[in-house]
């Protein structure tokens, strides 16, 4: 569903009819994939201060990806709880470690801006806080499996 979504040439006599019945399409499955596995996957928290705690830690992480990213002391504080409460809940509520998922979003950030084609790569590694443009290409690469400016061809 999502593959017809993306692929959609706009070809269709009713394209924004087409999008919308596509996105109900994709969301009763996801919910009936939902009700089918039911929420056993899901982590369970011991009270809710720890799940907000938790959603208020992923957006310091994901609202600031052009900073640098906060040390795991801040962020324990500013959840409120240890730094090995913080990473191990987190682990356990996102599926990877803290770093790592900003590192993702920022990545998905990066891939974003380019596509928009509004800006050089050089200055998407810097709005990203990228000082050295070797990394910034490398950690690209290690999150999509192509150079930025491979990336920046396709589009």
């Amino acid at each position: 569903i999502l593959l017809a979504l993306l692929n959609d040439t706009g070809q269709t006599y009713l394209p924004e009819l087409f999008i919308k019945s596509r996105v109900l399409k994709l969301t009763e499955e996801f919910l009936n994939n939902l009700c089918r596995h039911g929420l056993k996957s899901m982590p369970e928290f011991a009270n809710h201060k720890d799940f907000n705690a938790l959603v208020n830690v992923e957006n310091l992480i994901t609202k600031e990806s052009t900073k640098e990213f906060p040390s795991i002391e801040t962020l324990a504080k500013a959840a409120y709880m240890s730094e090995s409460k913080l990473k191990k809940l987190f682990k356990k509520a996102y599926g990877m470690a803290i770093y790592q998922y900003y590192q993702k979003n920022r990545m998905h950030k990066a891939k974003e801006l380019l596509n928009s084609r509004k800006h050089s790569i050089s200055q998407v590694g810097l709005m990203l806080g990228y000082q050295n443009m070797s990394n910034f290409s490398a950690a690209f690469k290690k999150e999509f499996c192509c150079l930025p400016s491979q990336f920046k061809q396709a589009v």
